[in-house]
């Protein structure tokens, strides 16, 4: 569920039916609705909604990653082959952390 925190919450308008709506849209894609985006795209909609409990779920993964780090840790240098979204993230993370892909 999304959190609003400082002065601005005083602001809101609990009963706006947009208000209400954007409640009501992030609750279903807490429960991951693929109805959300409509009947026509549901079938699609259920197969990508798993990042949705990524956080919790993602723990179990940390002892894989460690040892993955571990084998390349010597490698100085990545190559990133890839367009639109399935590069973007890597990019993101990297240029967080300042490390250089090419």
């Amino acid at each position: 569920m999304i959190a609003i925190h400082g002065p601005a919450i005083s602001k809101i308008d609990r009963v706006d039916p947009r208000f209400i709506k954007l409640v009501e849209a992030n609750q279903r894609l807490m429960l991951k609705d693929p109805l959300l985006w409509g009947s026509a795209a549901s079938i699609e909609a259920g197969h990508r909604l798993n990042w949705i409990d990524l956080p919790h779920n993602s723990r179990s993964l940390l002892p894989e990653l460690d040892a993955l780090h571990a084998k390349f840790r010597s490698f100085t240098r990545v190559l990133l082959c890839g367009m639109g979204g399935s590069s973007l993230a890597p990019e993101v993370i990297a240029s967080t952390d300042g490390k250089d892909l090419s």
